[in-house]
């Protein structure tokens, strides 16, 4: 059985071949694409804070990793805009929760819309596999948790299953040189234009 400190060092290890691969040095050059799940947040509410470690994640990975930034061009903007104008927004629900080994995570159904922008992604930008590779299915996935699961996390999330959202853009991620996220471009389905801030 994989621990998640062997799941954690696949996704490192399938980042840094990618990277590699395509002759990245530098960790600021960290880029994914993700799609938001707010409704998320419900789930973990009230939940007490221990220490610093981190319990729910708001995503799900679409691709990671993605483009470094240094090379990032408006070229490969255009073609992920292109790709996700020809996908509807769609709704879905988080009505279950299931397990990777080492980790906690509630399920998005449908998971097909999911699967196929991955897909489509992947098709125009090959040298980017779903987590760099290491691993043979695409199972769209909100992280709860990481590692040893907390006592009692289980319930208080199925206590506040189901919660409703709704994908209507995917957004490009990049990583600063002191580690943080931050959302570089976003990609409305359909086409759509987003307001310029």
């Amino acid at each position: 059985m994989t621990s998640a400190p062997d799941v954690a060092a696949r996704l490192r290890g399938a980042a840094k071949a990618t990277a590699r691969r395509v002759g990245v040095a530098k960790r600021d050059t960290h880029t994914e694409l993700i799609i938001e799940v707010p409704c998320a947040a419900a789930l973990v509410q009230g939940w007490p804070s221990r220490g610093r470690r981190k319990i729910g994640w708001r995503h799900v990975t679409v691709l990671d990793p993605f483009v470094p930034s240094f090379v990032l061009d408006r070229s490969a903007i255009a073609t992920v805009r292109e790709v996700l104008s020809g996908f509807q927004p769609f709704a879905y629900r988080l009505a279950r929760i299931d397990r990777f080994p080492g980790v906690l995570y509630a399920a998005p159904e449908p998971a097909e819309p999911f699967v196929a922008i991955t897909e489509a992604l992947w098709r125009r930008f090959p040298e980017y596999p779903p987590y760099g590779g290491a691993f043979d299915e695409i199972v769209p996935h909100v992280t709860l948790a990481l590692g040893d699961e907390p006592a009692g996390l289980t319930e208080h999330v199925l206590e506040r299953l189901p919660v409703d959202g709704r994908v209507e853009e995917v957004v490009l991620m990049m990583e600063s040189p002191d580690g943080r996220w931050h959302a570089a471009e976003r990609f409305a389905l359909g086409g759509r234009a987003w307001p310029q801030s």
